[in-house]
């Protein structure tokens, strides 16, 4: 089963705006800059920068992890790609970004390091103002640079400005921004950004507007934040019936998520089912693919062979992969990836279920899914996600996971032997647990809150650290022969 649309709208959201600790800038930003806005339109944010987030004690973790040397290959990485970003969105379309990159690779890196602020103003407008807080010689290179980058972009009214500590650039008046500069306060990112940002995201929903507040807690980084919509939501709330008997220790991951009957019932594979409105996913430590999930549908054994059928029918398998039902065990299985075998089945302990994962190797002697971790849902009446993990290990799950989906789809094979993995590749063993929320706090709010190390979950931070390392390199070859078996 594919990650459902609504969750992945939520974790695209996330990433977008929790890559910002990181990043200090979007391509929201840039966007913004170059193209019409509609009416009311409006983002803005405001981040500490890496330099000043390194010097608070009690974030144990993160200082550690910043002051490995694979830090600076991950740093390097990611000033290349936002330089690169920026460039390839500001270029006209008979331009060359390559020297405009060049311009912008020592600005990317000071977003990163230090305090920034950026608006976006509302209305039709489209004047929007960047803050950033820089000692003297760092302001001389940005004067240096700038008219080789206004020559490129050719944006109407820009400027770039100093005050005090603080260097501007502008396409209008900068009394707002310098007056927010001067008024600091406790969070490590705040952002609030409207529906023109969202929509794309997650257009079922209809959001309207975002907001998120980080700052410290003990030793992590808590997120806070609220998505307000157009409209009432759609979906449905009911009591949460986990499958405990069937998720099982030594657990690494639990996650509850509910209110996708509707998105669910638009796949084909539920044209003759009713769609279950809560999913779980669950990653267990005892070998890298030992991810599953589970959902509640009528008459499990029958749907999983019409699934079957309709996976057969649809003829998407490529190369040497192929599918076996085991008729007996009342298991689909795609077999021919090298040690995953991606199955979907019945659960036998509760035959109201289907389950499926990444290789089928289920210890039903070991201890059910705790109690107390069960609470944390089945307590809450409006809970609408919830994901705890220990982050480290999962993210050891999810890089091959990642592969083997790659080899299954004919997609080229992520390597993460870019200077960026590597960095996450030193840190993983590092992290320790992370728990997110989504509650519906009103017909037309969501609320989300984290606790994590980083501010970032592990499908998050690997799908971002992904997006820094840049597309896979051209000699990378796909696992399977295009043509369908």
């Amino acid at each position: 089963m594919p990650l459902p649309g609504f969750l992945n709208g939520m974790r695209k959201l996330i990433i977008a705006v929790m890559a910002l600790v990181f990043a200090g800038c979007s391509d929201a930003a840039t966007s913004s800059l170059l193209q019409p806005p509609a009416a009311n339109a409006s983002l803005a944010w405001r981040f500490i920068g890496l330099d000043a987030l390194k010097t608070k004690t009690n974030l144990v973790v993160f200082r550690e992890a910043t002051g490995l040397p694979e830090y600076e290959g991950f740093k390097s990485n990611l000033t290349a790609r936002l330089a690169e970003t920026f460039a390839r969105a500001a270029t006209p379309s008979n331009g060359s970004p390559a020297e405009l990159q060049k311009l912008l690779m020592p600005i990317a890196g000071d977003l990163i390091r230090f305090q920034s602020i950026f608006e976006k103003e509302n209305g039709p407008s489209n004047i929007c103002s960047l803050a950033v807080e820089l000692p003297n010689e760092r302001h001389e290179v940005w004067k240096q640079n700038w008219e080789g980058i206004l020559k490129a972009t050719k944006i109407p009214g820009a400027k770039l400005t100093r005050e005090g500590n603080w260097t501007l650039v502008s396409n209008g008046s900068s009394k707002t921004i310098l007056d927010r500069a001067r008024t600091a306060g406790p969070e490590v990112l705040t952002f609030d950004g409207d529906a023109n940002f969202l929509k794309k995201l997650w257009p079922e929903l209809a959001p309207k507007r975002a907001n998120l507040r980080v700052t410290t807690q003990g030793k992590n980084l808590r997120s806070e934040g609220k998505i307000e919509l157009e409209k009432d939501v759609s979906f449905k709330l009911e009591s949460w019936k986990i499958p405990s008997d069937l998720i099982r220790e030594p657990l690494i991951g639990f996650t509850a998520i509910q209110g996708l009957q509707e998105r669910l019932s638009k796949l084909p594979i539920f044209k003759e089912y009713k769609a279950p409105n809560q999913v779980f996913i669950w990653s267990t430590d005892e070998m890298p693919w030992c991810t599953y999930f589970a959902a509640q549908v009528e008459n499990p054994t029958n749907f999983v062979r019409s699934a079957a059928e309709k996976i057969a029918k649809d003829g998407k398998i490529m190369g040497p992969l192929h599918l076996e039902l085991n008729t007996n065990m009342n298991r689909l299985s795609l077999v021919g990836l090298p040690i995953e075998i991606p199955f979907l089945g019945v659960a036998s302990n509760d035959s109201s279920f289907v389950f499926g994962g990444g290789i089928p190797v289920i210890n039903a002697n070991s201890t059910p899914l705790p109690k107390e971790l069960a609470e944390q849902v089945t307590t809450r009446t409006n809970l609408v996600f919830y994901d705890w993990e220990i982050t480290g290990r999962r993210l050891r799950q999810f890089r091959p996971i990642s592969q083997t989906m790659a080899m299954a789809q004919n997609k080229p094979v992520p390597a993460f032997n870019s200077a960026a993995h590597k960095w996450l590749l030193a840190i993983d063993q590092k992290m320790a647990n992370a728990v997110s929320e989504l509650s519906l706090s009103g017909p037309r709010e969501l609320t989300f809150i984290r606790r994590s190390d980083f501010g970032l979950a592990s499908l998050e931070l690997l799908a971002f650290l992904n997006w820094v390392s840049g597309p896979p390199p051209s000699d990378s070859v796909p696992f399977a022969s295009p043509k369908p078996q």
